[in-house]
């Protein structure tokens, strides 16, 4: 597999206790969340309640952004910071961690196979962007607008909510067809 598109239709979005998550991407795919048998794992959340407690997960890195919203995090005897829109952070699954605040965010969680981190692309329309992948993993998720993709000969349409996972380095151009804003997942193995 060169690459992969998978639609915002093809998404599967589940309630937890405190609002809903979407699963983006899970590698090796035929890996499950519920049984932590997984290298990464790539999701959204909207998170509905005014505090909440994460998950404990030991073994596990975690990369979180915010999308929309703020939240304050707090990580027992670590550290606590304000989190707002685009706002980033790295920390121990097995941390004892809360979070005051309604947000919707986007999560990387790794076992300690994996080096990974996030960034933003945003863009007003008719911009062109050259990436050059140097990543074992580069994965887009368009989170608002759209975008045209091209690399290897070939013009990649990608629409609101879709995850584009690369997997070969190499360069690539980013059509921006309208105000968007994209997620940029780069992971490597340790």
């Amino acid at each position: 597999m060169k690459y992969k598109i998978i639609s915002k239709k093809e998404l599967i979005t589940t309630t937890w206790q405190g609002g809903t998550t979407t699963e983006l991407y899970i590698f090796p795919e035929n890996s499950k969340y519920q049984e932590k048998n997984f290298g990464f794992r790539i999701s959204t959340a909207q998170v509905l309640l005014k505090e909440s407690i994460f998950t404990s997960l030991p073994n596990i890195n975690r990369e979180l952004m915010i999308l929309d919203g703020s939240i304050e995090i707090f990580h027992e005897h670590q550290y606590s910071k304000i989190m707002n829109k685009f706002g980033t952070d790295s920390f121990k699954g097995e941390w004892k961690t809360s979070a005051k605040g309604i947000c919707t965010d986007f999560n990387i969680m790794s076992n300690e196979n994996y080096n990974c981190k996030i960034e933003v692309l945003s863009s007003n329309s008719k911009q062109k962007t050259t990436l050059k992948n140097l990543n074992e993993f580069l994965i887009l998720y368009i989170y608002k607008g759209e975008a045209k993709v091209k690399i290897l000969n070939e013009s990649i349409k990608l629409e609101n909510g879709a995850v584009f996972i690369l997997k070969i380095k190499d360069s690539f151009e980013i059509y921006f067809t309208k105000k968007s804003q994209i997620i940029v997942s780069k992971i490597n193995s340790k």
